[in-house]
């Protein structure tokens, strides 16, 4: 799996790179726990016997990450809604927190995307696991 610092660096989430902020957008811990929610998400898509588990597997990787985007950003969507004001001072309008439609979007895309991987992936894995084993009762008719 991408580590955070990579999954940082992919976003720039520098303190000299978000200007407005002059933080780090995204905590460890909400990077640790997006992932962790991406993970039990893979999990609990059918079919549900095809689980992931340590070590990840390189072709997960991408996988994993766009499920991580899609929960960070989310995630960051509920806090920008929540905490959105837009008032008037002095005749200048000012908008806090007003970027839960862009971030939802981001969010919609990067799941999208996770949900179209992640099935046809498992669609994959079950068609590997199934294949050979498929027995018929014909399987045991004297051949002529």
């Amino acid at each position: 799996m991408f580590t955070i610092s990579e999954i940082r660096e992919m976003l720039s989430d520098y303190p000299e790179s978000n200007n407005l902020l002059d933080e780090k957008e995204f905590s460890d811990n909400e990077i640790n726990l997006a992932f962790k929610a991406a993970v039990s998400e893979y999990n609990s898509t059918p079919p549900v016997h095809i689980k992931i588990t340590e070590p990840f597997r390189d072709e997960l990787k991408e996988l994993l990450l766009l499920g991580t985007l899609a929960k960070m950003y989310r995630a960051k969507a509920l806090y920008q809604f929540r905490n959105q004001l837009n008032y008037t001072d002095g005749g200048g309008q000012i908008a806090t927190h007003d970027k839960g439609a862009a971030y939802d979007g981001l969010a919609s895309r990067y799941q999208q995307e996770f949900m179209q991987k992640v099935t046809g992936y498992k669609i994959n894995l079950n068609y590997e696991d199934g294949y050979g084993s498929i027995s018929s009762d014909y399987a045991n008719l004297p051949i002529r």
